[in-house]
């Protein structure tokens, strides 16, 4: 007795894989920035007075790298004056001041919702890539 076996859709799944593997980076991108711009928005909203201003993200792509950084991103530098950013020292301390740590609080709080948002752009980004054309 002979069983005769025919699979078809390799293709289709071939090609898929394939459009995955070309939009790798923009899947990796956008899981990046969801996950970051919870963070940044936490750490905005927790930082007091007009320190918020002085925290964002930054994403960086090196080769088939993507990574970021969120949290105080303006530091003050030398000859800034009176008007340069000043949310690192209330944040971190100062021999006068004692530190508040209000961005790191802020920035732990959020990582659980920062992690699901990433996930679910990271998925939607795939999703849209291989149904891609």
């Amino acid at each position: 007795m002979k069983v005769a076996v025919t699979v078809r859709g390799f293709d289709a799944i071939d090609a898929r894989l394939t459009r995955l593997m070309r939009g790798s980076q923009e899947i990796a991108h956008a899981t990046v920035d969801a996950g970051l711009t919870v963070l940044a928005s936490a750490a905005k909203a927790a930082a007091p007075g007009r320190i918020g201003r002085e925290i964002g993200k930054v994403i960086r792509v090196s080769g088939n790298k993507v990574g970021g950084v969120a949290g105080l991103i303006q530091l003050p530098q030398s000859g800034d004056g009176p008007n340069g950013p000043y949310g690192v020292f209330p944040d971190q301390g100062t021999r006068y001041m004692p530190a508040q740590h209000f961005v790191g609080k802020a920035l732990s709080a959020a990582t659980p919702r920062a992690i699901q948002a990433a996930k679910n752009a990271g998925y939607r980004t795939a999703k849209k890539t291989a149904e891609r054309k």
